[in-house]
């Protein structure tokens, strides 16, 4: 078999020229089809972005506060990519991105629930010894103190054996009863018990003041 081809001789020169005009054509229609496509997703995108603008900046919003409140509950790798979120640019419309937003979200409820699980820890394991102590509020407010104190010196969260801060058992507690506005009760029994390990590193009129005349 062998392909053939007919045109019309009469005809010189047009059919190739009719034959250009109509690919240049067809690549026009696309070029149109894919501008106009680009066009939808991008109203699209701005319409969705003033529906759900204000929620996303809310969701970034809310994870800035996290980091600035609760900046010791974030490991180091979730603080990164939080700091990268935060420095993304905006989407359309000037609202952040909702996956930007969905994942900002999802680590700001991550961190929370880690504190809550930290808290509902510390208030099922009551020190009952501290417990009458605990009941005083010079006492509560003292060992709060002294809970920041210690917090405050535990800057690599008892990743080092270096007998500064916290120890291991002690260190995301320490930091949990540290970040709270008061403690409560419970809260402040599980201080004086928390507290009473790493005393060495306290003044003695601190100790004296949390523990009486133990210290």
């Amino acid at each position: 078999m062998q392909p053939v081809f007919w045109e019309d001789p009469a005809r010189g020169d047009a059919v190739a020229v009719d034959a250009i005009a109509a690919a240049e054509a067809a690549v026009a229609a696309d070029d149109r089809r894919l501008a106009e496509a680009e066009a939808r997703k991008r109203r699209e995108a701005e319409l969705e972005a003033e529906l759900n603008g204000d929620a996303r900046r809310a969701d970034m919003e809310a994870l800035r506060t996290s980091l600035r409140v609760k900046g010791w509950a974030w490991s180091r790798r979730k603080r990164d990519v939080a700091h990268a979120l935060l420095a993304e640019k905006p989407g359309p419309g000037g609202a952040p991105r909702a996956a930007a937003a969905k994942l900002a979200r999802e680590m700001v409820a991550e961190v929370d629930a880690a504190i809550e699980a930290v808290r509902a820890r510390v208030a099922r394991d009551p020190a009952h010894d501290w417990l009458a102590r605990a009941e005083d509020p010079d006492v509560r407010m003292a060992v709060h103190y002294a809970v920041q104190v210690l917090t405050d010196l535990d800057t690599d969260m008892a990743s080092l054996d270096n007998g500064v801060g916290w120890g291991r058992s002690h260190t995301h507690a320490g930091h949990v009863l540290a970040g709270l506005p008061e403690l409560s009760v419970i809260e402040a029994t599980n201080a004086l018990s928390a507290v009473w390990r790493h005393r060495r590193q306290l003044r003695p009129e601190l100790l004296r003041r949390i523990y009486g005349e133990q210290a």
